[in-house]
């Protein structure tokens, strides 16, 4: 499987381990998928669509077709692009930590990652939108 926080699928999609006889997705896809999904594929090479996929939760959306991926994709991205990028990133370095590290290490940094949150300008102006009625305007401070 590949590196990626969301993975959207377009009909007909279609996945495969090509490197069953040499060990291909062994780290991530039992991760993902879990232990039974991942080796019903990565030891028969069998491929699998998109509603498996989506069952499996490798995927999180199916979209009627390309256009309509590329479609539901950016609007995805734009959703996360006006969300606050200190937020966004420390989200993602929690969640990265807890799953390459352990839930340990990721609760050992949560308060002080957090703190950093709430006492930057950002935190400040999201309160400030939300109590005007507005969007926020977030500068990454």
């Amino acid at each position: 499987m590949t590196d990626t926080n969301v993975f959207q699928l377009s009909q007909p999609g279609n996945f495969a381990d090509p490197l069953t006889e040499v060990g291909g997705s062994t780290i991530r896809f039992p991760r993902e998928a879990g232990w039974g999904n991942a080796m019903r594929y990565m030891l028969t090479g069998d491929h699998w669509g998109a509603e498996e996929a989506y069952r499996m939760g490798v995927i999180q959306e199916i979209a009627a077709n390309p256009a309509k991926a590329l479609e539901a994709g950016i609007g995805l991205a734009r959703k996360i692009a006006a969300s606050g990028p200190l937020g966004i990133r420390t989200t993602l370095e929690s969640a990265h930590l807890s799953i390459d590290e352990s839930e340990a290490a990721a609760f050992a940094r949560l308060d002080g990652q957090f703190g950093g949150l709430f006492h930057s300008e950002d935190f400040v102006e999201g309160r400030k939108a939300e109590a005007e009625g507005r969007s926020p305007v977030y500068q990454g401070k």
